[in-house]
């Protein structure tokens, strides 16, 4: 998971949003869970069409490649509410706690939100749509509109599963906070680790064939990583296509880790990680 960078909302969209969370919470708190799902089913009827367009659109464009901010393999297709609505409805329009997701991560998600159940303290409790509606934002899950996420997990290259990052011991809340929100959307799934895995080598050899590319100073260079016939000149074109392919390909957190955790790598791998962080602008994920 990526902390999502946000993408502002045409003023329009939201007095458009804010009228219909007005509408929920003017409500008593035993009729706002109602109101909130019956105005969420319609939401993109009659004057909610442009606004949710735009939302969608936005949605998909802070994501990467339109893929599902939680698993990054699935397209992501639903609007997911962070802060599940049945349990949340004061929150249901509002732009912040929308993010892209997949069917999958959504039915796994569900309504479901783990909180801590007292401030400062370890405990925590898992709401869902039987629960009552609660003001406790004080969540053991990780908020990536508000968080990144790389900051309480990271991905381990010996088994490919996602673990709470050192320092983040047991018995501290970020810890607590990282594994709640793992199981909560299953992340260390079966399928994902596999697609992880292979996803890790395709980084790899796109990572290499950019950085050697970009060494190419010979058409017979050039053509030797190509495989084709090719003139030194077409380069820079050659190099924008890759850079496209890795930015956009699937499991980004993958490269974001690999580059973080280099000193892992072979000296080669390192040195190519180190001309990827910086000519794609991602050194800052390298802390």
């Amino acid at each position: 998971m990526l902390k999502i960078e946000n993408k502002p909302l045409f003023d329009d969209t939201i007095n458009h949003l804010a009228k219909k969370q007005a509408d929920i919470n003017g409500l008593a708190d035993n009729n706002k869970r109602k109101r909130a799902n019956s105005l969420w089913r319609n939401k993109s009827t009659g004057v909610g069409i442009t606004p949710f367009t735009e939302i969608k659109k936005n949605l998909t464009e802070m994501s990467i490649g339109g893929r599902c901010n939680y698993c990054e393999h699935n397209e992501g297709g639903d609007i997911e509410h962070i802060l599940p609505k049945s349990v949340y409805p004061q929150y249901t329009f509002t732009w912040e706690n929308y993010l892209l997701a997949c069917t999958n991560c959504n039915r796994y998600k569900s309504d479901k939100m783990q909180v801590f159940t007292h401030e400062g303290g370890l405990t925590t409790r898992l709401l869902s749509r039987r629960s009552q509606i609660t003001h406790n934002e004080d969540i053991a899950f990780v908020h990536s509109r508000r968080e990144n996420p790389m900051d309480f997990m990271e991905l381990n290259f010996d088994d490919f599963q996602f673990y709470a990052r050192p320092p983040h011991i047991p018995n501290t809340r970020e810890y607590i906070k990282t594994e709640k929100t793992l199981h909560l959307l299953k992340l260390n799934r079966d399928f994902l680790i596999e697609r992880r895995k292979e996803a890790f080598y395709f980084y790899k050899s796109l990572i290499a064939k950019y950085c050697i590319v970009k060494e190419a100073n010979t058409d017979e260079d050039l053509s030797r990583v190509i495989k084709q016939d090719i003139n030194v000149n077409d380069k820079n074109n050659i190099l924008t296509r890759l850079k496209n392919t890795i930015l956009k390909w699937e499991h980004p957190t993958i490269l974001r880790e690999m580059i973080r955790q280099a000193a892992q790598f072979s000296p080669q791998i390192q040195t190519y990680l180190s001309i990827i962080s910086i000519d794609f602008n991602i050194v800052h994920y390298a802390s």
